[in-house]
């Protein structure tokens, strides 16, 4: 039985849960683990280990105009000081994908801004967030 089909995952399989709402407007999405490391020096130059802290996850997602005034609006007109769950799931069944999920828990928004500029079809909004943990699946 072959278990690995050699496919990548695409754009287009990405569902993702916002608040528990499916958002269309999406565009694009990032999402980081980072944890603070610092060699230990004793005798001699070389370090003999190297100590961890804290982990920080920060990562931006970016919407369509239309999705960010919807997020807006959900929020009580500012996402700023909104508290939310972001579920990211991607994969093809049917093409014999494995579908993947992660699940970003309380995330916070840190930036809100409007910015438009000559030419622009549509508009296009990319927020940072900060957020506690990512539980995969």
């Amino acid at each position: 039985m072959n278990i690995y089909n050699g496919r990548e995952y695409e754009w287009m399989t990405i569902t993702l849960l916002l608040g528990g709402r499916r958002v269309t407007g999406l565009r694009g999405i990032e999402y980081t683990a980072e944890q603070e490391q610092e060699p230990i020096y004793g005798a001699g130059s070389q370090p003999m280990a190297v100590q961890r802290g804290n982990i920080k996850y920060s990562g931006t997602i970016t919407l369509t105009g239309s999705e960010f005034h919807l997020l807006q609006k959900a929020c009580g007109g500012s996402i700023l000081g909104a508290s939310t769950t972001i579920v990211v799931c991607y994969g093809d069944p049917s093409q014999g994908d494995v579908i993947h999920t992660d699940t970003l828990v309380g995330c916070t928004f840190s930036k809100e801004e409007d910015k438009w500029k000559q030419g622009d079809k549509f508009a296009e909004y990319t927020l940072p967030f900060t957020f506690l943990r990512k539980q995969s699946a």
